[in-house]
């Protein structure tokens, strides 16, 4: 069985979650863990109503409001049993009925860690766009895997784990140093961390990648609320710097280096997201400036943060509202050669 572990307080986009992927689901494969640290008991008093009416298996598990979300899912996954864990975001919906059989088609129980992906990112940054859609890849290099998937396993809901494996993270205290140094990617590091060390040791590793079409973005999920200040370029560049630095000696620096800019290219520092973080006004030539030293060592990154720093807010509203107002028109017409994809194969 997968454990689906759906740390979250938010209200909104949890009761999206279960009322369009978790009350539709009728299957055996899946069982769902919400983690709740709301400061009321909203959440809890939809899912005791859902679970009434719904076949899925629901636990729910409440915590103190000022724990942080990063602990809180720790703690979660020490407490998994079942062979897989799927640690969710409340940024995404599952078609998890989709999922299941997809899963079962392709074998997942033969791998070890599996990056899950939509179907609207093949191709994306130029990356697997010989690859089919719901077929599940294996990859033979680790450190192949590390650069191109790094980035996304970093955001919760992109990852299937083998919990064996995983246990490796905490019984020898892998995932602790990135505790120590609150690395907010502890998820990540600790995954490839654990990769690096069976590889060393001679054990084998199954990794691989799978862009299905029972994964999309939640509507309820708003822009991360960290960017809006200073603590975009903390997390972004000065500890997600620290925690490639922890990453194991086995990875070279030009394999870390590698991971920090397609981290960056993916999604925080791409010219879409550029736009809009100068909309808002975190883009600023000062804060450029200031984090200079964490910046710079992807030279591109500077420079292109820099110019974009410079575009009036005025022109950077208008463009961003002109991606707000096009990307579903762009989602619509990828779905659709999607589908036609999906079809053709089968």
């Amino acid at each position: 069985m997968i454990t689906v572990v759906i740390p979250t307080n938010r209200y909104t986009c949890i009761k999206k979650i279960l009322q369009d992927c978790i009350c539709s689901y009728n299957g055996k494969l899946f069982l769902f863990e919400i983690h709740d640290s709301s400061c009321d008991n909203r959440i809890e008093i939809l899912i005791n109503k859902i679970a009434k009416t719904s076949s899925a298996t629901i636990h729910y598990f409440h915590y103190n409001s000022d724990i942080s979300a990063d602990f809180k899912a720790i703690q979660a996954l020490r407490k998994v049993n079942t062979a897989f864990f799927w640690l969710m975001g409340d940024g995404i919906l599952v078609d998890f009925t989709k999922m299941e059989n997809l899963f079962i088609k392709e074998k997942y129980w033969q791998f070890d860690l599996i990056d899950v992906e939509s179907i609207l990112r093949i191709g994306y940054l130029g990356q697997d766009s010989k690859y089919q859609p719901n077929r599940l890849y294996s990859c033979l290099n680790p450190k192949e895997y590390a650069k191109k998937y790094f980035s996304h396993l970093t955001y919760w809901g992109a990852s299937l784990i083998k919990t064996a494996f995983y246990q490796d993270a905490f019984s020898n205290e892998i995932l602790g140093k990135y505790v120590k140094e609150n690395i907010p990617w502890w998820i990540a590091c600790s995954l490839f961390d654990v990769v690096a060390k069976m590889y060393q040791q001679k054990q084998s590793v199954t990794l691989g990648v799978i862009y299905a079409d029972g994964i999309g973005a939640n509507t309820e999920k708003k822009d991360h609320w960290w960017t809006h200040d200073k603590r975009y370029y903390e997390y972004t560049f000065v500890n997600f710097n620290r925690g490639i630095e922890l990453l194991s000696c086995w990875y070279e620096p030009t394999d870390k280096k590698q991971i920090i800019k397609q981290f960056r290219q993916d999604s925080l520092v791409s010219k879409r997201y550029l736009i809009h973080l100068r909309r808002i006004g975190t883009l600023n030539v000062r804060s450029v400036r200031k984090y200079k030293f964490a910046i710079y060592n992807i030279p591109s990154t500077y420079m292109l943060m820099f110019l974009y720093s410079l575009i009036p807010r005025c022109i950077a509203l208008i463009a961003d509202e002109a991606q707000v107002c096009l990307k579903p028109i762009y989602i619509k017409l990828k779905k659709g050669v999607s589908r036609v994809l999906c079809k053709s194969i089968q």
